[in-house]
């Protein structure tokens, strides 16, 4: 059995586009004022000054770590990470 790795709860500044039509300048510099906040969980894999990458599957029976669906995150969006407590 692999060595289990920390869950985590992490919070990032979102990147996001809409098609909200044509807008003048004014409309557009508000549209782009807005912050759009994301939360998720997962199985660090792995944490620097770069990214955070995350993994929301664990397969525990195997010799050596093995994850699946893979997520990153740059870490200049990144404004909070949180340990979590699995049940034993």
């Amino acid at each position: 059995m692999s060595k289990r790795p920390q869950l985590v709860l992490v919070e990032w500044e979102d990147a996001y586009s809409s098609n909200p039509g044509w807008l003048d300048v004014d409309e557009a510099k508000k549209w782009g004022q807005k912050s759009v906040f994301v939360r998720n969980t997962g199985y660090l894999v792995e944490q620097s000054k770069k990214r955070i990458v995350l993994a929301a599957r664990w397969d525990k029976d195997r010799d050596r770590p093995y994850f699946g669906l893979m997520q990153r995150i740059p870490s200049g969006m990144v404004r909070r990470v949180w340990r979590l407590r699995e049940p034993s």
